[in-house]
C-alpha cells in the first residue's frame, strides 16, 4: 500500500507554468500524468494522454493532453504549442515525456511517431507500452535515432485501467475466435464499487434507524471525479428506492459532462419523483423485469432508455448479460456501481468487480447495515492505494480472485 494524491486536485487547483522553466525529468513525468486528466470523461474508448515537451537542456516548452475522442493526441497538441510559441526549430533536439507510448499507426490522426521525426524530436520518454496491436512498435522511433526510455511512474497503473482492460480482453477474444470459440466473457465494461462505509463496516441504517452520514465535503468531491471517471453509474433497486439519487456530476471540473446513469428499477418505483430523470433523461437507461415492460414505459420520459430483462428465480438479474447488454449494445467500456449491499455483493460473487473505491471515515455505527455482511465469500485485493481525503480517507484496490486468503 502507499499514499498517493487525489486526481481531482489536478482539475480543481490548475498548476501554473512558466514556459521556459528548467525540469528535471521527474517533474516533467508528474506534469505529464497531471496534464493527462483535462480529457477526463471525454476521450473514452480512448486512454487519457498528458505529453510534455523540453528543449535539449530540459526547458519547458509545452504542455499537452488528449482531451476529446477524436481530437488531436497530446504529443500532436503539445508540438503545435510549441511552435506557435518558439517557432519551426523549436523542436531540434526536443526531449518529449508521453504518459503512453507514442501511436504509430493512421487513424483518425496521423501517427504521433512521423510528427516527432518531422521536427527533428532526439529523446521521447514514455509511461506505458499501448497493448493496442494497431498502435504499433517504437521501430520506426529507434532506427531514425531516437532515444526511448521507459519510465516508471506509480500513478500511472490507474490513469487508463479501463482502456488497458478493454485491450486485454480484446486479446482474449483473439485468441478464442482464433481456436473456434465464442463465449462473449470477454465482451463487458470495466466494473469498479464505490462503497462509502464506517470503521466497522457500517454502510446504511437499518429500517426505522436514522439515515447514516458517511463522507465529508471533500470526499464527497472526489465520488463525483469518480462519476466523471466512468462512462457510466449503475445503482440497484434499494438504492433508488431508499436514496432517490440523482447520480449526477456536480463539482465543476472543467468540460465537466453528465455520465450515463443505469438504474435497476420496477413499476412502483418509477411512479415515485426520481431525481435521476428530472435532468438529462436521455442519458438514463431504467432496466426493469420484462413482465413490467409496458407498465414502467407509460412511466418514463420518452427520451429515457427502457431495458426490460428477464429476472432469475431470485428476482435478481444476470449480471454478465447485462454487463454485455451494456458494453455491446450502450457502448460502455467502464461502469461504477454505487450501490447498494446486495448489488456489490452479486457483482462480487459472480466475480465481476474489477476495482473497488472504498470511501472511510473514522466512525462507528450501531443498529446498522456492514457491507461485508453482505458478501457471500472473502474477497482478496491488490495494488491497493490509500488517498487521504481531510478527515476521511479512500482505499482503493483492484480485486483478486486468484489469491485465497490464508484462513489462519
Amino acid at each position: 500500500m502507499y499514499v498517493g494524491v487525489p486526481e481531482d486536485e489536478f482539475l480543481l487547483t490548475p498548476q501554473p507554468l512558466t514556459f521556459g522553466t528548467p525540469l528535471c525529468d521527474d517533474q516533467c513525468h508528474a506534469l505529464a500524468y497531471r496534464a493527462a486528466f483535462a480529457g477526463l470523461g471525454h476521450v473514452s474508448p480512448n486512454p487519457l494522454v498528458g505529453c510534455v515537451i523540453t528543449d535539449a537542456r530540459g526547458c519547458l516548452l509545452a504542455v499537452g493532453a488528449h482531451r476529446r475522442y477524436g481530437a488531436m493526441h497530446a504529443e500532436a497538441e503539445a508540438v503545435a504549442q510549441a511552435l506557435v510559441r518558439g517557432g519551426g526549430g523549436c523542436l531540434q533536439g526536443a526531449r518529449i515525456f508521453v504518459t503512453l507510448q507514442p501511436c504509430t499507426h493512421r487513424g483518425k490522426t496521423p501517427p504521433c511517431s512521423e510528427l516527432l521525426l518531422r521536427h527533428g524530436v532526439q529523446e521521447v520518454h514514455f509511461g506505458a507500452d499501448d497493448p493496442n496491436p494497431r498502435v504499433g512498435s517504437l521501430a520506426e522511433l529507434l532506427q531514425a535515432g531516437v532515444v526511448c526510455r521507459k519510465y516508471e511512474h506509480r500513478d500511472l497503473q490507474w490513469l487508463d485501467e479501463a482502456y488497458f482492460f478493454q485491450a486485454a480482453n480484446e486479446l482474449a477474444r483473439g485468441k478464442e475466435l482464433a481456436r473456434g470459440k465464442k463465449s462473449g466473457e470477454h465482451q463487458r465494461p470495466f466494473v469498479a464499487a464505490k462503497i462509502a462505509a464506517g470503521l466497522d463496516g457500517s454502510f446504511a441504517a437499518r429500517p426505522g434507524q436514522p439515515r447514516l452520514h458517511l463522507s465529508c465535503a471533500r470526499a464527497q468531491q472526489y465520488g463525483h471525479f469518480l462519476r466523471q471517471r466512468y462512462d457510466a453509474i449503475l445503482v440497484g433497486a434499494g438504492t433508488l428506492k431508499l436514496d432517490n439519487p440523482r447520480l449526477d456530476v456536480r463539482v465543476p471540473f472543467p468540460a465537466r459532462r453528465t455520465p450515463r446513469r443505469v438504474v435497476l428499477a420496477d413499476a412502483a418505483a418509477l411512479q415515485a419523483d426520481l431525481q435521476v430523470l428530472e435532468s438529462e433523461p436521455h442519458t438514463v437507461i431504467v432496466i426493469v423485469p420484462d413482465t413490467e415492460a409496458e407498465r414502467s414505459a407509460a412511466l418514463l420520459p420518452s427520451e429515457t432508455l427502457l431495458l426490460p430483462l428477464p429476472p432469475q428465480a431470485d428476482s435478481k438479474f444476470d449480471t454478465l448479460q447485462l454487463l454485455q447488454i451494456l458494453y455491446r449494445e450502450h457502448g460502455i467500456r467502464s461502469l461504477l456501481l454505487e450501490g447498494g449491499g446486495q448489488l456489490w455483493a452479486s457483482f462480487l460473487a459472480a466475480g465481476l468487480v474489477d476495482k473497488v473505491h472504498l470511501f472511510q471515515t473514522p466512525r462507528l455505527h450501531t443498529q446498522a447495515r456492514h457491507w461485508g455482511a453482505e458478501l457471500n465469500s472473502p474477497v482478496s485485493l491488490r495494488n491497493v492505494r490509500l488517498l487521504p481525503l481531510d478527515r476521511d480517507w479512500v482505499i482503493e484496490a483492484r480485486v483478486d480472485y486468484t489469491t485465497k486468503l490464508n484462513p489462519s
